[in-house]
């Protein structure tokens, strides 16, 4: 469905068709030209959507707004600091 690539990492939204259909959101990490580190994700189509009613690969497959990137990066980088780490849950 999609597929991102940032710096030595790569991510992916893929549909599997095992014995059943699941969709999986792939991290991998590179170095020297093979793969040295991996997640994954798994979801089976059966579970249905999320509780805001959708699917892991919903949304629109076009990337754009290519030059916005290091403002996202900021962004997800600030969230993940205040929230995760600091557990700062409010907002001001």
């Amino acid at each position: 469905m999609r597929i991102f690539e940032d710096g030595d990492h790569g991510y992916g939204h893929v549909e599997y068709d095992f014995a059943e259909v699941v969709t999986g959101f792939e991290v991998f990490r590179f170095e020297d030209g093979l793969a040295v580190e991996h997640r994954d994700n798994l979801q089976h189509k059966h579970d249905g959507p999320n509780p805001s009613g959708h699917m892991m690969i919903d949304g629109p497959t076009d990337i754009v707004d290519l030059g916005i990137n290091e403002a996202n990066r900021a962004l997800v980088r600030d969230y993940v600091q205040e929230v995760l780490i600091d557990r700062n849950l409010h907002r001001p």
